[in-house]
């Protein structure tokens, strides 16, 4: 794993507005300071994290300042950037720490979507439960991707009686996919939708000592992921809570290969939190990784 020549880019800024960008070295030296903090989760409840720049301009911080202004972090190694997290900004606050200017910016992921839209939706006579989801997800303005179990049990599945919704629509996102046992949750922006403890693609990642594994994986032990009262959906699911340098490529719903020493094996993502600081210390990822198919 190549953990040097690290770089980020940071583009901020509100739709038909000028926005900003940042995190390109210039020939006055390197990119600015920045910090951050992103915990992501397979719950319907919002990503959240803290990013933390120094020295921003005026121009920038009346930028972030925008309502809803949406922010994206990019980082990796050299020419390598892949998206880490996107969301929209809270109400930075700014400090000095001695001659420095430190801006914290507060994100969430998904937080327009899931606080700002409502649906009123009627459906009469025999609807297709695909019709319900996908209507309730293109107003919440975000695309989604479907786990294949979910989507199987989606396109098989119909209301005889029709359908009716007023509401906040991740509310009714949330009713419809309880129903039916199914999940969902908002990563980067997109709407993914699984059946529980599924990924939503099958390709997997190696994750070894060659590739940034760090440590030895500790195993875990996950309550049950069902949204059902079947005590045989219930059961408790095993894995191992695993660090590795930055790869922005491995989301949450991803499959790993794990291979170490002390365990091996095609393991789910639950959860991830990063951290880094370009000036000091390693990229890291921290992660809960679960069996599949339990």
């Amino acid at each position: 794993m190549r953990n040097w020549n690290r770089r980020y880019r940071l583009v901020a800024g509100v739709a038909g507005q000028p926005g900003m960008e940042i995190g390109e070295e210039t020939d006055a030296g390197r990119a600015l300071h920045i910090k951050f903090e992103l915990e992501k989760t397979d719950v319907s409840s919002n990503n959240t994290g803290t990013i933390s720049i120094w020295n921003l301009n005026d121009a920038h911080v009346s930028i972030l300042e925008q309502k809803d202004c949406m922010i994206a972090l990019y980082a990796g190694y050299g020419n390598t950037k892949p998206l880490i997290f996107s969301g929209n900004v809270i109400q930075p606050s700014t400090t000095m720490e001695q001659a420095d200017r430190k801006t914290d910016i507060d994100v969430v992921d998904g937080r327009v979507a899931i606080r700002d839209t409502y649906v009123s939706l009627s459906y009469v006579g025999d609807v297709p439960l695909q019709t319900i989801i996908q209507d309730c997800i293109t107003q919440m303005g975000i695309t989604c991707i479907y786990g294949a179990a979910a989507a199987a049990i989606i396109a098989a599945a119909r209301l005889p009686l029709g359908y009716a919704y007023i509401g906040a629509a991740a509310d009714c996102l949330t009713q419809l996919c309880s129903a039916y046992n199914i999940r969902w949750c908002i990563q980067n922006g997109v709407c993914q939708v699984h059946a529980p403890n599924e990924a939503v693609s099958q390709r997997a990642y190696i994750l070894s000592e060659e590739t940034g594994l760090v440590g030895v994986p500790k195993r875990i032990a996950i309550g049950a992921e069902s949204t059902t009262t079947d005590t045989a959906s219930q059961a408790t699911i095993y894995g191992y809570e695993v660090e590795y340098f930055l790869n922005g490529a491995i989301g949450v719903n991803d499959l790993v290969q794990l291979r170490s020493k002390k365990a091996s094996g095609i393991f789910r993502v639950k959860n991830i939190k990063i951290s880094g600081d370009n000036l000091e210390g390693d990229w890291l990822c921290t992660a809960q990784i679960v069996e599949v198919g339990t």
